[in-house]
């Protein structure tokens, strides 16, 4: 289904391009010396279409499998990069909250990062005043489960944004010595985006976030169990 749907995605974009004027699609994606700028808004997004439906877009092959980013590449919010699980972000956020996402090639350049990483950033639109959030739930028999829960609320001067997530990943694997192993692996993330209008010319931006992650590998045989145990904060 996932894919079906990808490829619909793919088609609809195509098609708007073919019946847009050659400048128009120029818009679409702008370049700027080691970066580029696609203007989400200009493609009319539904309610469906994902950030990483906005990433297959781009020139070079952001995703090995359609569900999070390469490694080459760190995910931010007003330059202010995210060290957390990026997966659930980019299947929750969607393109229509977006304004613009900005892709830099070479981040060594623009954010002073190893030269062989990339950076993508996010700008969100400037949003209706009032509260607006989501929440997405799925899960399956084998352990697997993921929680995304997201609220922004626009005010006149203030707008804050609230994310939380949660991945848990489930494996198993027998050899034929007898030997069976199995990995549980569980992320869980929280982020704060506070927008301060301080005057007419001057915007104080707060980017909170916290990461935990924590991996539990079991190897058993016919003698015993061993544990392997790691945690990341």
């Amino acid at each position: 289904m996932k894919k079906e749907r990808l490829l619909t995605m793919v088609l609809t974009v195509l098609l708007a391009c073919c019946s847009i004027p050659m400048s128009a699609q120029d818009e679409i994606i702008e370049h700027e010396g080691n970066k580029y700028i696609i203007h989400v808004e200009l493609l009319n997004p539904d309610s469906e279409m994902t950030l990483m439906d906005v990433l297959h877009m781009c020139p070079e092959l952001m995703s090995n499998d359609g569900k999070s980013i390469t490694a080459e590449y760190l995910l931010s919010v007003d330059d202010i990069m995210l060290s957390i699980d990026y997966e659930p972000l980019l299947e929750n956020i969607k393109a229509c909250e977006l304004s613009q996402v900005i892709v830099c090639t070479y981040g060594s350049v623009d954010n002073a990062m190893d030269g062989t990483t990339g950076s993508i950033d996010l700008q969100f639109k400037e949003g209706s005043k009032g509260v607006a959030g989501k929440l997405a739930l799925n899960g399956s028999t084998y352990g697997n489960g993921k929680l995304y829960a997201d609220i922004a609320s626009t005010g006149d001067k203030v707008t804050v944004r609230g994310f939380a997530q949660t991945n848990l990943q489930y494996g198993k694997a027998e050899s034929l010595s007898g030997t069976t192993v199995t990995s549980r692996n569980g992320v869980e993330n929280a982020m704060l985006f506070v927008d301060w209008q301080a005057t007419d010319d001057d915007v104080v931006k707060f980017k909170l976030s916290q990461g935990y992650g924590e991996q539990k590998d079991r190897l058993y045989n016919l003698d015993n169990i061993e544990i392997m145990p790691s945690r990341q904060r």
